[in-house]
């Protein structure tokens, strides 16, 4: 029978009895052999207390009970300190009378056996607070308690407790914790188990949720040591106080397993932190929520965290940010994962760290099955992998989209180490904040596949500063990276300041192969923007310096700059830094419109006028700025503004191919390069010009 239906009639009950000056003593009925005790709880059922060791005193001084109606009493406090009950077990159990009636059930206050270890402990019922334990615990002495099956903890606040005993629900267990299980909720207790590494909990079961109140510490579970499995049928919620509504361990918690989600705390004080927390120093097993994790409105909360490893974690749902504070509504792993699962999304909210999931050692597998989403604040909607150049993302997977927000570095995936292979389902959607829609890696990305479009983020009318890196991918090395629509910028629409890195793909070093499925659609406010430096090392002897070694475009490029040899620096001016960089191939399906194509030269004003020059860093005499093939199968065109120049330029370029002639090109639209890089410099030769409005050029800068 559900004890909550049926203890609200209690309370008005027990009203009468708050008022009293001298409560009447109950006195239970002992067995011969002090072993069994008997009395008629408050709402009418027979109680029967058994215990295996130690003697009941027939004078009641083990009892505190309180009288209350129908000639029953409450259990406020059973007293098992005295040496006699050590290794004791405990069973209360409640039968209905038939006249009197009752519910099955009986509600403990206080089980004190102080410094006692105790064997089974069995309530039917509701207990307010246990202690027990041994004074030096070792891992050669029993458990503490050998386990602990109640109905719920805490359920009624202090209501069964003794005025002495007010305060916080507080039950301490010195030493090693056998199974706990309650069949319903834990609400508003603080339960820990110390002992140090002696300490710990075989198995911690909940029926019904763990539940935080406005109380400091309330609705948890702490120890010093290791926790073997957690089950909870409901949820873990925060309440308004500190550390409210939270699992922590000292060691390692090996399986979780939550049927409801894990929300942060609500309270006025920001400062409450940890409420809503799962955490382990040492590291999980298996984690399986199947429900959310969310923040609330306090520091700390709606978390998971630890600073080792976890083997397995699972959300059916999203991480979901709060509102204030820091790490809120987060999964923050300092080591490595084997698998991580969220089914819904990752989405940052208002706080700094909302939405946030970090992962600090290798991933073997990640997959997300809906987007990573920016909120309004730093570091709002992130997946951050590693903290190390060695830490490895092997594969990762996101149904849908990478989406910006208003806030700094929002809606970013990033990882400090190399990622072997990423698949986004959707697109890589820029917001209003600085690095926001970012895929981004200080290592190698080996393999990326985006099935959408890569898109920049606008420039608002009432911007007062630049937007940088809105719609990004940037990473050591891109070996091969597949987008399935197009690259497309940010419209600026403000008069002052720009749009930086919008809609680009950069690499530190190299570029493999690139395939845009979509077309490179730029705008004159913001160019389209591609660029690698070149080789990380170059062996000994060498005479190519690769930066970009394969790209395609399936639709047309319009208003973008190609760049080979040029670093990540923000202002594209200035990132000219590598004089021997070299392109493969480059083939575009249809028009190249008001666009650049550079390899180891400087980006200027006038493409093509013969004053071009390479570009910044150490030439290798060894290594010529050279373009393979370029192969474009559509028209060329610069634009009908005037002092505006675009063009092809290298040391040396080997084949030109255009599929529709201009008044340039000769019949089928190959333009016949002379043999050898640096003799095509002549931009007063018309065969230069590849457009009908004569601003888009090839030239090669003079071999040195």
């Amino acid at each position: 029978m559900r004890l909550n239906s049926v203890h609200a009639s209690r309370l008005s009950s027990l009203e009468p009895l708050e008022s009293r000056i001298a409560p009447a003593a109950v006195l239970p009925t002992i067995s011969a052999d002090g072993h069994r005790a008997t009395w008629t709880d408050v709402d009418g059922d027979k109680v029967t207390l058994v215990i295996t060791k130690g003697t009941l005193e027939a004078d009641g001084s083990n009892f505190d009970l309180e009288s209350g109606p129908n000639q029953g009493a409450i259990l406020q406090k059973l007293d098992l300190s005295a040496t006699e009950f050590k290794g004791t077990a405990v069973s209360i159990t409640a039968v209905r009378d038939k006249i009197a009636g009752g519910n099955n059930a009986v509600d403990v206050g206080f089980l004190d056996a102080h410094d006692n270890a105790l064997g089974a402990v069995k309530i039917n019922g509701d207990l307010a607070k246990i202690v027990a334990g041994l004074p030096s615990p070792t891992a050669k002495l029993p458990k503490a308690v050998s386990s602990l099956s109640v109905f719920s903890l805490g359920q009624y606040g202090a209501m069964n407790l003794d005025a002495s005993e007010l305060g916080l629900l507080t039950s301490e267990i010195t030493g090693k914790m056998g199974a706990v299980k309650v069949r319903g909720s834990v609400t508003g207790i603080s339960f820990s188990v110390v002992g140090g590494t002696f300490a710990g909990i075989d198995s911690l079961s909940i029926g019904g949720s763990l539940v935080g109140t406005a109380e400091s510490q309330s609705g948890s579970f702490t120890t010093t040591g290791p926790i073997k499995s957690v089950s909870i049928k409901g949820s873990i919620l925060g309440g308004e106080g500190q550390q409210s509504g939270t699992i922590e361990a000292d060691g390692k918690i090996g399986t979780v397993s939550i049927a409801g989600s894990i929300i942060g705390g609500h309270s006025p004080t920001e400062s409450n932190d940890r409420s809503g927390f799962l955490r382990s120093d040492t590291g999980f097993g298996t984690i399986t929520i199947k429900g959310n994790v969310s923040g609330g409105t306090q520091q700390s909360s709606g978390v998971i965290s630890t600073s080792g490893n976890v083997a397995s974690l699972t959300v059916t749902g999203s991480v979901q940010g709060g509102k204030a504070g820091t790490l809120n509504g987060a999964i923050d792993i300092g080591g490595a994962v084997g698998v991580l699962r969220i089914g819904g999304d990752i989405a940052g909210g208002d706080a700094e760290q909302s939405g946030y999931v970090k992962i600090g050692g290798n991933a073997t597998a990640v997959s997300l099955g809906g987007s990573v989403k920016g909120g309004s604040v730093f570091n709002s909607g992130v997946l951050a992998f590693g903290t190390d150049a060695l830490d490895t993302v092997a594969l990762l997977t996101l149904g849908r989209d990478i989406r910006g927000g208003s806030g700094e570095n929002s809606g970013v995936v990033q990882s400090t180490g190399p990622i072997l292979s990423a698949t986004v389902k959707g697109s890589i959607l820029g917001g209003s904040g600085d690095s926001s829609g970012v895929i981004r890696s200080e290592g190698a990305i080996k393999l990326l596949t985006v099935s959408g479009s890569l898109i920049g983020g606008d420039l608002a009318v009432d911007a007062t500063q630049d937007l940088l890196e809105s719609g990004y991918v940037e990473a050591a090395r891109i070996s091969t990276f597949t987008l399935g629509g197009s690259v497309i910028t940010g419209t600026n629409y403000n008069t002052t300041f720009d749009l930086v890195n919008s809609a680009a793909i950069r690499s530190a070093n190299d570029i493999g192969t690139l395939t845009i499925k979509g077309s490179i659609e730029g705008n004159a406010d913001a160019l389209a923007l591609i660029t690698a430096r070149g080789q990380a090392v170059l062996v000994q002897n060498a005479l190519t310096d690769v930066a970009i070694n394969k790209l395609t475009v399936g639709g047309r490029v319009s208003y973008a700059n190609i760049l080979a040899g040029y670093d990540l620096t923000d202002d594209i001016t200035a990132a000219d830094a590598n004089p021997n960089a070299q392109i493969v191939s480059v083939t575009v399906a249809n028009d190249w419109i008001a666009s650049n194509l550079l390899s180891g030269v400087q980006l200027r004003s006038n493409i093509g006028d013969g004053n071009d020059a390479l570009a910044s860093g150490v030439d290798n005499p060894d290594i010529d700025a050279k373009i393979g093939t370029i192969l474009i199968k559509g028209s060329i065109a610069g634009t009908a503004t005037s002092g505006d120049h675009y063009g092809f330029v290298a040391q040396w370029i080997t084949i030109f191919q255009s599929g529709s002639p201009t008044l340039q090109l000769t019949s089928p639209g190959f333009l016949l390069l002379n043999t050898n890089g640096g003799n095509d410099n002549s931009p007063s030769d018309p065969k230069y010009n590849l457009s009908s409005s004569e601003d888009t050029r090839i030239f090669e800068v003079a071999l040195t």
